[in-house]
């Protein structure tokens, strides 16, 4: 006798019906003819009258639909009636109704019990009042919903990473780096390092292990180039000990670094000519490594500056001051530095070149000075030989003096001096 198969009988038998009736869940009978489109209740046990508030009498011969009511959802019914058509069995969830009109939500299965010839005796059901866990389960999902809103309100970049791919995105770190499809993005990326140029100042190789390391680290700064934009982010990165993974935080800081970038800027520039000031040229060769090279200095003096200043006026002798920095910028290549160094003094550090390259670029920058009309003087000029390693002061002192023979040989002229002399 296969499983649910009972003998001849219109139910089980009371012996097995007191069992069922002392049980603790709900249990409902119900015919196996969908007269009327509905089957009819046969029996149920004290757990179901407790559940609904009916009474035994007042259910029997009545349909299931008694139960009923506008919350109740048609689709689980219309599959409900689907499964009881095919004689298959069912299991689901919706909101009854109990006698007094109070609803709850109610979790059943249904089981054909079929007689030895294969046809459907009637629907064995056990059902059980779930409407607590799901309220909870409800409050749970509100939870979540505003947990999720509130990250995707929250103007920092948000994102839950695996370690290898970004699985959640908040609406601001979606809108920075325009991912508008999370399954394309883990499809065609994975991970956002892709958008990464430098960490922490150096030049960074795509990997997904930088979210483990910038963990174990702390915060880190990024240079990043997306959508046609490079910007800057500070990124830090924590481990979730619970559920496995990382959550990253991200914090767009691409304003300040260019305040930053333009206040050191500021400070390493001459106000009135833009040049390079002393402090600007120290940086600028320690950054192009030009002590580590030969290179030539050219120091440049305005013959007879103070006579512009005290017959033409302060204003025009900064505006000379100004020309003769332009005329520096015509006449040099980009790799060359030129700083103002004090006064009507400037100073040209030319990498890669040698003293004759030196003098060769002096001599043409001394022409051009007598030529601009803008500066009603002409200008002295000293060359000197930087080697590889040498201080700068000691290259710079050379030159120095080469200014000095110019002067004293006439002005508006070149003198070189060479470090054996």
């Amino acid at each position: 006798m296969a499983a649910h198969d009972l003998p001849n009988g219109d139910l089980p038998s009371d012996e097995l019906l007191a069992v069922l009736n002392e049980a603790l869940t709900s249990v409902i009978i119900t015919s196996a003819e969908l007269d009327d489109d509905h089957p009819k209740i046969l029996y149920v046990n004290k757990a179901f009258e407790r559940m609904t508030g009916y009474t035994r009498a007042e259910l029997i011969g009545r349909t299931p639909r008694i139960l009923q009511g506008e919350r109740t959802e048609r689709a689980v019914l219309d599959r409900l009636r689907r499964n009881l058509e095919r004689g298959e069995e069912f299991a689901g969830q919706t909101v009854n109704y109990r006698k007094d009109g109070t609803p709850y939500w109610v979790s059943w299965n249904i089981t054909p019990i079929r007689n030895p010839d294969g046809s459907i005796r009637y629907f064995f059901s056990n059902q059980k009042d779930v409407t607590e866990e799901v309220r909870l389960r409800q409050a749970l999902e509100r939870e979540r919903a505003l947990l999720a809103q509130i990250i995707d309100c929250n103007p920092a970049m948000i994102g839950i990473s695996d370690g290898q791919q970004l699985r959640q995105a908040n609406a601001a770190l979606r809108e920075y780096f325009g991912i508008h499809d999370m399954a394309a993005f883990q499809r065609e990326r994975g991970c956002i390092c892709h958008y990464f140029k430098t960490l922490n100042g150096r030049p960074f190789t795509p990997s997904p292990a930088w979210i483990e390391e910038s963990a174990a680290r702390g915060p880190v700064k990024l240079q990043v180039e997306c959508r046609g934009r490079r910007g800057y982010l500070l990124a830090e990165c924590r481990r979730l000990p619970d559920v496995g993974g990382f959550v990253l935080t991200l914090h767009d800081i691409t304003d300040a670094e260019l305040a930053h970038c333009r206040a050191l800027e500021q400070a390493e520039r001459d106000p009135l000519t833009g040049l390079l000031n002393r402090r600007g040229l120290d940086r600028a060769m320690a950054r192009t490594r030009g002590r580590a090279c030969e290179y030539a200095t050219v120091f440049i003096d305005l013959d007879h500056f103070k006579r512009i200043n005290d017959e033409l006026g302060h204003d025009r002798g900064d505006a000379v001051l100004q020309a003769v920095a332009r005329v520096l910028c015509q006449h040099t290549r980009k790799s060359d530095l030129c700083a103002r160094w004090g006064g009507e003094e400037f100073l040209l550090v030319l990498p890669y070149s040698n003293l004759r390259d030196g003098e060769r670029t002096a001599e043409k920058l001394r022409r051009a000075i007598a030529r601009e009309s803008a500066v009603p003087t002409t200008a002295s000029l000293g060359v000197s030989l930087g080697r590889p390693g040498e201080p700068l002061d000691q290259t710079l002192a050379r030159a120095d003096q080469a200014v000095y023979r110019a002067k004293h040989s006439g002005r508006n002229r070149v003198a070189c001096l060479a470090p054996e002399d």
